[in-house]
């Protein structure tokens, strides 16, 4: 990934959501954070544990899981870091094909959003 325009020196998190982008792009579009599990029992009491991800973590809760996005001086975050998971499938399982990932900042104002596609490499 690549985001430009981040406030510098801040951490984001981002997250798998319900459903995609929709056509306008606007992020909001997506509805909630993916948690077929129903881990988040509220907001207010929510806490993911990396090291129990499967009894605490929301399996969309990517940053959760995997660690946040932190922009640079700048405001850039990059990465061409993958991520193996073994909760979320593109083929069977919890399918994220047809979702959003949904950048968020300190507030949880989404920042920025993207849908996930799948693309076959047989």
């Amino acid at each position: 990934y690549s985001l430009t325009g981040l406030k510098p020196n801040q951490i984001y998190h981002y997250h798998v959501h319900e459903g995609p982008v929709g056509e306008n792009l606007d992020c909001s579009a997506a509805g909630g954070h993916y948690d077929p599990t129903k881990v988040n029992k509220g907001a207010a009491t929510y806490k993911c544990n990396p090291n129990d991800a499967f009894a605490t973590c929301e399996l969309g809760d990517l940053s959760g899981r995997f660690g946040p996005i932190v922009a640079t001086g700048t405001g850039l975050a990059q990465s061409a870091q993958t991520y193996r998971d073994v909760y979320l499938g593109i083929r069977n399982g919890n399918i994220i094909s047809n979702r959003a990932v949904v950048v968020h900042n300190e507030k949880g104002d989404r920042v920025a959003c993207g849908n996930i596609l799948v693309q076959a490499t047989y």
